[in-house]
């Protein structure tokens, strides 16, 4: 369709932004660049979005200079778009401009004074670099700007690493006196229980959340992996089954295998859901992704490899597949591309080993 607009108008901005939009899905870096670069060429001022879609693409590319080059553009257009900083951060962190990359922390509060998110952002990038005290203050900056809200509160907790179980604890607890109600705040409760082994408290919290919304697959997969871990078998089977039953789409399947992997509960069912969405949507790298942590966890590092490594040919710049990658290729004793898979995973997210250790998976 896109190729049929353009036969009729090779100037289609819309055309070529989708066009450049597919090939980046495609893991097409080469294609994206050049659809984007046409599209910017056809319309330089009005459409702004595809300057950072094309950063990514020469990122992925490696074209570090080039992308840097972008975001920069991106934000003198978009000042409070707090990503951009952050991504530009990431790319100054793996070229070793450790300065350079903690300027942007400085640069996105400075331009966006009021934005709590400008303060977020802030606080990920000196948490990236190893600054835990400017990284503290600035989240707390963030709440302190913001509207009285409970979904500030939640963006602090969720910001925090997991070793803070009672940092994240006590943000839930102001979320929840702003508003009792909130679904969110007591699934985000719930996740802090079983990480301290409360898997009873767990599920009252998610029954509560689940009673004040819809529910939906995701809360009821969590509740079954709670009900699991007390020891409520049946509980868990009817949640489990009924979270099935309304995954109407690739993407609920894949949460499905998601929560089930990372739990480390039922986990050929989590590899039979991942499959059933890669069957619906071959090229879903959240699934890819997914079944990478399912295989690792039943001990299939070459399979988890190669399922990672699907994932990363669309999306190189991934940091869980790379991550999960590199702690396969260490259990398969492929010790220096696990140590360099797991090196660019965390230049490229500072939560990630905090992550996989939460799972219990560490190197």
């Amino acid at each position: 369709d896109f190729d049929a607009a353009l036969a009729i108008d090779p100037h289609a901005w819309v055309a070529l932004d989708g066009r450049g939009t597919l090939a980046l899905r495609a893991g097409d870096d080469s294609g994206a660049i050049a659809a984007f670069s046409a599209a910017i060429s056809s319309d330089p001022q009005g459409d702004d979005f595809v300057l950072p879609l094309r950063a990514q693409a020469y990122w992925r590319a490696g074209k570090r200079a080039e992308a840097l080059a972008d975001y920069s553009q991106a934000i003198q257009r978009k000042p409070a778009a707090a990503g951009f900083y952050w991504y530009r951060a990431v790319i100054l962190k793996e070229e070793g401009k450790r300065a350079e990359a903690i300027r942007q922390a400085q640069l996105v509060t400075t331009a966006n004074p009021k934005l709590p998110l400008a303060y977020f952002t802030a606080g990920a990038i000196y948490t990236s670099l190893g600054e835990p005290g400017e990284a503290s203050a600035a989240f707390d900056r963030a709440v302190a700007v913001a509207p009285p809200a409970a979904s500030t509160y939640l963006m602090r907790a969720g910001y925090r690493p997991w070793t803070d179980l009672a940092g994240r604890r006590a943000d839930i607890a102001q979320a929840l006196k702003l508003d009792s109600k909130s679904a969110p705040a007591l699934a985000m409760l719930a996740q802090v229980q079983m990480a301290a082994g409360q898997y009873a408290d767990a599920a009252t919290s998610l029954t509560a959340a689940i009673g004040k919304t819809a529910g939906g697959p995701d809360m009821l997969t969590m509740r079954g992996i709670a009900y699991q871990k007390a020891g409520q078998t049946a509980l868990a089977e009817a949640d489990f089954a009924k979270a099935l039953g309304q995954a109407k789409g690739p993407g609920a399947l894949n949460n499905i295998c998601w929560e089930l992997a990372t739990a480390d509960v039922s986990l050929t069912s989590a590899l039979d859901d991942c499959n059933a969405a890669l069957a619906r949507e071959p090229d879903l790298v959240a699934a890819l992704d997914s079944r990478g942590f399912a295989l690792m966890r039943l001990g299939r590092y070459g399979q988890a490899i190669a399922s990672y490594t699907s994932a990363l040919k669309l999306d190189p710049l991934e940091a869980d597949s790379l991550y999960g990658r590199g702690i396969c290729e260490l259990r398969a004793g492929r010790k220096s591309r696990g140590r360099a898979d797991i090196k660019a995973a965390t230049v490229l997210s500072y939560a990630v080993a905090d992550e996989f250790a939460h799972y219990g998976v560490r190197p």
